[in-house]
């Protein structure tokens, strides 16, 4: 009864707004949608886009898989115009609207790989080795300054210049809008091609980020051994690290994963690199050309291996948090970013320590993130890779699973002067609970301290209001809203 009245309502106003002005707008039109054809369209997209504002699209029941690419975007539905879209009718009968018997169902566009249907686009090796684009040997970012991403893939195994066995290679291959369906390495060379510089080498693993802070991205590759920073912007051609020496290195290493991320929130990638039993976290900047980890890092955390390792945001506060996967284990560690120094447990510093949900579920063997639930906040993605799943049909004992957990919008919303010189902050953090507040006269390192009186706590909603009477007389005033 709800629906019709409201339907009647609109029914009306378009009525009496025609009377007023007969000659604004078309009358609105009903466009039928059956998949299996007979009807005016079989796909929803194409109604959509056929559609006047203020048209209705009547959907007869079936499973649409819809797709729509707008400006290299993909959507599932894209709509810019005021429609009514109603589903639960059947081909036969767009009369008699019945969703419970008539289910109308639309699906994001997949696409199954198989020897006829591929990828767009495949990157493949020149040789026959087991280490191309292994776990933590992909990468991408804007590597030649232009405005176009560029993918990064290692194989640790490959074969360098005079037949250098195991050498590893770094192929970077710069993104465009000619880029071939199939870019066979064994026929056409990477843009750009960075091999290991002896026998054995085995650069394999690498990780992209702005680490000197100039506004451009970086490129850190790493053998068990050495780490090789090279800055940005990248050339095409060929570098060999056996006659060419990278920006900067890092030496003594032991372990294999390689990441980076602003960790301490100064505006610089920092180099963070699983060891054997710990994490080092070298402080983004300009490096010196050669230094071993003992003198490159800044802070050293104890006590684990890293068989996986990711860094992110989380929080929104602007510091990257450091996700350690350890698998063996089935678990994962989130440390929190902030400054950097010292020495310490990982266990001691961790604030959470996420188990997988049965032993042997490989919980942390990767991780990842991206903003599932559209809050503006980066969410958390943890792979389990045996995780057995019950409700799968047989042959399924280790389909494996993925968790995601969301994160926290921290965020200062609005800073305003009042009347009385005070600066009126609007906030949004964790609800319930007190935020700690920052505050800097100039933005110097080192300078952010706590607001004097603290935050109240906010309320359910995250949402609180700082009245901060330190601001009367100051022209420059920088706040900072961290995580608890």
């Amino acid at each position: 009864m709800v629906i019709a009245m409201r339907i009647m309502r609109k029914l009306w106003r378009s009525l009496v707004l025609s009377l007023l002005l007969p000659l604004a707008a078309a009358e609105a039109a009903e466009r039928r949608v059956c998949k299996s054809g007979g009807a005016d369209f079989t796909t929803i997209q194409a109604a959509v886009d056929a559609a006047q504002p203020g048209d209705v699209i009547k959907v007869a029941a079936a499973t649409y898989t819809e797709a729509k690419l707008v400006t290299g975007t993909p959507f599932n539905l894209y709509i810019t115009k005021n429609i009514i879209i109603r589903g639960g009718y059947t081909c036969a009968d767009f009369i008699n609207q019945n969703p419970s018997a008539n289910v109308t169902t639309i699906r994001p566009s997949t696409k199954t790989l198989s020897p006829t249907n591929q990828a767009t686009w495949q990157f493949r090796s020149g040789e026959i080795t087991t280490s191309f684009a292994i776990p933590n040997s992909l990468a991408a970012g804007k590597l030649n300054n232009d405005a176009i991403d560029d993918l990064v893939v290692c194989e640790g195994n490959a074969t360098g210049p005079g037949n250098r066995t195991e050498a590893g290679a770094v192929f970077v291959f710069f993104g465009g809008a000619g880029l071939p369906a199939l870019w066979d390495l064994a026929a056409m060379p990477a843009s750009l091609t960075i091999y290991g510089p002896a026998t054995n080498s085995g650069i394999g693993r690498v990780a992209v980020g702005d680490v000197n802070g100039d506004g451009k991205s970086d490129l850190v590759v790493r053998s068990i051994t050495t780490a090789y920073i090279f800055y940005g912007p990248l050339p095409a051609g060929t570098i060999d690290l056996a006659s060419v020496q990278a920006n900067a290195t890092i030496t003594g290493l032991t372990g294999a994963w390689l990441e980076a991320g602003d960790v301490d929130g100064d505006g610089k990638a920092d180099i963070i690199l699983g060891l054997t039993n710990e994490t080092a976290v070298v402080r983004g900047g300009t490096l010196a050309a050669s230094q071993t980890i003992g003198a490159a890092a800044a802070a050293r955390f104890t006590g684990l291996t890293p068989q996986a390792l990711y860094a992110f945001d989380w929080h929104g506060d602007g510091k990257a948090e450091m996700v350690i996967g350890d698998q063996s284990n089935n678990r994962a560690l989130v440390v929190v970013g902030a400054a950097l120094s010292g020495t310490a447990d990982v266990f001691d510093r961790a604030a959470w320590i996420i188990t997988g949900e049965v032993t042997g579920d490989r919980f942390g063997v990767s991780a990842g993130s991206g903003d599932l639930d559209g809050d503006g906040a980066a969410d958390l993605i943890i792979g389990s890779r045996q995780h057995l799943v019950t409700n799968h049909t047989p042959n399924f004992g280790d389909a494996g699973a993925i968790y995601v957990f969301y994160g926290a919008n921290l965020k200062i919303l609005s800073i305003a002067r009042a009347a009385n010189g005070h600066a009126i902050l609007q906030c949004r953090g964790l609800p319930n609970q007190v935020n700690p507040l920052q505050v800097s006269p100039d933005l110097s390192p080192g300078s952010f301290a706590p607001i004097v009186p603290p935050p109240p706590a906010a309320d359910g909603a995250g949402a609180f209001q700082y009245d901060d009477a330190g601001a009367v007389g100051q022209t420059k005033r920088f706040y900072r809203l961290s995580f608890p």
